[in-house]
């Protein structure tokens, strides 16, 4: 537990026994421990410009160590630097802080160290946007950064831009921003947890290294809905949870849906673990993992609508290692401008040193499972997978070249073939379930059945 006071402790210090209508004006219990910024110069729901009064309050409460409250109500400031030691609390929902017309920025610290923000609402609505500002809130190089239960909301830039910062982004909501909710380089030490994130214009939640590396970061429990590609793009915009070159970070129990490309997507990140989630109606692959990826554990996800599931690619840029497991993959029919048409509509796709093991894939129309692309195939065991309504049950790479395939104990039902060869995108077999003699070197079959 923090030594700071908790979010809950604090409201429950200072709303037992206030009625609604008083809380406006409501200052904390206790209050010799705070600083009322209602006392300290700053007018709720004032008209001008009181950016220096918040900067005098704020610095006041870092020397004495006190949580600054601010009172509900709207502030418009500009440009407030924020200094390390800073607890500010508002009442939650009610204390606004308003970025005036032409301010390079909102909130900012650099360099700084126990910095927590608690119940507050940053809106940049009515502000001019400059080509300086990039985030409603920005940090670079801080320790044990704490942002609570506050709300990001119409800006045209992004809620949180960090870089080299350790701490907790947790119970937080952001919307209606032009370009992402959260967005990390170089993390330290990360917790993004239990976040509410809606109509974002380019992306949600993206952990970035300009060089690889490792990372850690947690991204655990968070709703993420609604994400566009304002600026278009194949891919690097309208992810809902976008990894690069970032490594070890764990991505568990989110709830992911509408994005219009990937609602995961890992890009050259090595040992990602992406397990557990919830990802509806994708507007692309669901869950991607490409590149110069190694490592990744894909593994319990509940996987409905896309235009396909999961795609584990790049074996010709060193994409290799990963374990499939567990995953629910079903109905993935919607159409997409991204790919040609051929590989729409699958469930699962590998291609080097894979294990893609008890999986359950169905209403796929185009191929339940495909393994390997030309000779891009290594080394992959396919076991006791259910494949139901496909054309293709597994289409699998027979060009020479392409490496070793063991495919074993899966069972396929409702499919126009069970498991098919594949030279490139054009299917060159018939039937190999049962046709032994049709079997290339390179793949074994073993105990497969059509039910």
């Amino acid at each position: 537990m923090s030594s700071h006071l908790s979010r809950r402790s604090f409201l429950n210090r200072c709303l037992v026994g206030l009625g609604g209508v008083g809380l406006a004006s409501a200052t904390p219990a206790h209050a010799s421990s705070w600083l009322d910024g209602g006392k300290s110069g700053l007018i709720p729901n004032g008209r001008k410009d009181q950016s220096k009064a918040m900067r005098k309050a704020m610095s006041r409460a870092a020397h004495e160590k006190r949580p600054l409250f601010l009172p509900a109500g709207r502030y418009v400031v500009r440009d407030l630097e924020l200094p390390s030691d800073l607890h500010m609390i508002g009442a939650l929902g009610q204390s606004e802080l308003i970025m005036r017309s032409g301010a390079r920025f909102l909130l900012r610290a650099n360099a700084r160290k126990n910095i927590r923000l608690e119940s507050l609402t940053l809106r940049g609505i009515g502000a001019t946007i400059s080509s300086e500002i990039t985030a409603q809130l920005e940090a670079v190089n801080c320790q044990r950064l704490v942002i609570d239960n506050c709300h990001f909301v119409q800006g045209g830039r992004t809620g949180i831009q960090l870089e080299g910062c350790s701490g907790e982004i947790t119970s937080c909501e952001f919307r209606q921003l032009g370009r992402y909710a959260i967005f990390s380089r170089h993390a330290k030490g990360l917790w993004i947890e239990k976040n509410r994130i809606d109509d974002i214009g380019d992306g949600g939640i993206l952990i970035h290294r300009g060089e690889f590396g490792p990372d850690g970061t947690r991204v655990l429990n968070n709703r993420i809905s609604n994400i566009h590609a304002a600026r278009g793009g194949s891919g690097q915009y309208g992810n809902g949870i976008n990894i690069f070159r970032s490594d070890n970070v764990l991505i568990s129990g989110n709830h992911i849906a509408d994005c219009q490309y990937s609602a995961i997507r890992s890009n050259g990140a090595k040992q990602c673990h992406i397990i557990g989630n919830h990802c509806l109606g994708s507007g692309e692959v669901a869950l991607f993992s490409e590149f110069e990826f190694d490592g990744a554990i894909i593994a319990n996800n509940s996987i409905e609508g896309g235009a396909a599931g999961i795609s584990i690619a790049n074996f010709n840029r060193g994409g290799r290692r990963v374990t499939v497991t567990g995953n629910l993959i079903r109905n993935m029919t919607n159409s997409t401008p991204h790919q040609g048409p051929r590989l729409n509509n699958y469930g699962l796709y590998v291609e080097a040193d894979a294990v893609v093991n008890g999986n359950n894939i169905e209403g796929c129309p185009s191929k339940g499972m495909i393994l390997g692309f030309g000779p891009y195939m290594r080394n992959i065991v396919a076991s006791n997978n259910l494949v139901r309504g496909s054309q293709v049950g597994l289409a699998v790479s027979i060009v020479p070249k392409a490496g070793s395939v063991l495919i074993e104990s899966n069972l396929f039902e409702d499919v126009t073939t069970a498991i098919a060869g594949f030279r490139w995108r054009d299917q060159s077999t018939g039937e190999l379930l049962g046709n032994p003699d049709k079997v290339p070197a390179n793949i074994r079959l073993n105990n497969n059945q059509i039910a």
